[in-house]
């Protein structure tokens, strides 16, 4: 969903530097295209993302879909398909409902065999469990309100092992739904140390990343 590209520059010849829309930009485009250190494993558990949600843990008095965002590379974001007011749950996800993966280590997190370059884009920190990692299952395509953007949602991590997903402000019918990573995803430090030294940005550190861009 997020991610960031090195580009490949001779010796001889610096990069002339990145605006803040091209190195926002950048940070969007796939991380599953840069060149990693070697993961051959498969799988063990079946990946949650790349699946169709699941209807039933969404609100389903109002109709949204995913579709390609408006950020250039981002992917697929979330779309108001009516009127939305604000103050709504959109969806509700928990381990008991089988709809949030919970992942406590890096050698738990391992041993699903799952490409943590893939998996980079999906992992976000609960704040009320900050030792581990959650996966939603499978994920909501929303993307980043940046600077130039407004969150219309946020994630509240209402209790431990339960995530739901609120509207912050009223959406018309079309509109692309933004949340703010840096308040809606905690940080989780064994998982961000082990991201990091494979050269990812994990979710919870890309406003970081965009913000100084912008101040640049």
């Amino acid at each position: 969903m997020l991610t960031s590209e090195a580009a490949k520059t001779s010796q001889a010849e610096s990069p002339p530097p990145l605006s803040a829309s091209e190195g926002r930009d950048s940070v969007f485009k796939q991380q599953g295209t840069l060149k990693k250190l070697p993961f051959d494993k498969e799988p063990v558990v079946p990946v949650p993302w790349g699946h169709q949600p699941d209807a039933s843990t969404f609100n389903p008095k109002y109709a949204t879909e995913f579709r390609e965002s408006q950020i250039p590379l981002a992917g697929n974001g979330w779309y108001a398909k009516e009127d939305i007011p604000a103050g709504v749950r959109m969806r509700r996800i928990s381990i008991e409902a089988g709809s949030l993966i919970r992942i406590g280590s890096q050698e738990e997190f391992m041993a699903t065999g799952w490409n943590p370059d893939e998996a980079v884009n999906y992992g976000i920190g609960h704040w009320m469990d900050p030792a581990a990692i959650f996966f939603l299952k499978p994920g909501t395509a929303v993307n980043h309100a940046d600077p130039s953007r407004e969150a219309s949602v946020e994630y509240r991590h209402c209790e431990p092992g339960v995530m739901e997903i609120w509207t912050v402000k009223d959406i018309k019918a079309g509109e692309e739904m933004y949340c703010d990573y840096a308040r809606d995803y905690a940080p989780c430090a064994w998982y961000d140390k082990l991201q990091n030294e494979r050269g990812n940005i994990p979710l919870s550190q890309i406003p970081e990343y965009i913000n100084n861009l912008y101040s640049e």
